[in-house]
């Protein structure tokens, strides 16, 4: 057993959740502890009971959404909260620009559009194919049947005795 495995394991055992895990919390997200507690029991419950506890989904789903709105009313951001949020977004910007740029073809489109990355059927990249190390295949027009691995056995019925 590997050791995230075993840590797993020793966390639905013991229940170290609240007091191994949740002292690690950055401050940032001090919002979002009782979130993440209302999350582990859904978990552990449905982890003891998988046979009673079918939809935990749905568990998680409603206390993201209350917390969400109670979030709306109490929460108030400092300006040190801000600033970083802002930093946060503006490296995800470039992370995503990076992305983009390095996937498009040498046919890329308009270097001034900032969107996300088109992956539509008939976006830019629809006839391309990317290889393991990044590099950009275009598509053949049609992609050729590829032979059965499998010789044919014919079966010998009665309709093919006569």
């Amino acid at each position: 057993m590997g050791i995230l495995s075993h840590n797993k394991s020793q966390l639905f055992l013991n229940n170290h959740y609240e007091s191994h895990i949740m002292p690690r919390f950055h401050p940032y997200f001090n919002p979002f502890k009782d979130l993440m507690l209302r999350w582990w029991y859904i978990l552990r419950t449905a982890h003891q009971y998988p046979t009673l506890f079918e939809t935990p989904h749905l568990w998680l789903e409603s206390t993201l959404l209350d917390t969400c709105d109670t979030l709306k009313t109490t929460y108030r951001p400092t300006k040190d909260d801000i600033e970083k949020t802002e930093d946060v977004k503006a490296r995800r910007v470039q992370d995503l620009l990076q992305l983009r740029d390095s996937n498009y073809p040498s046919e890329s489109p308009d270097p001034s559009h900032h969107g996300i990355l088109d992956l539509s059927p008939s976006g830019p990249t629809s006839n391309y194919l990317t290889d393991y190390s990044g590099k950009s295949i275009p598509l053949s027009p049609s992609s050729p049947t590829p032979r059965s691995k499998k010789p044919k056995v014919e079966v010998e019925t009665t309709a093919n005795r006569r």
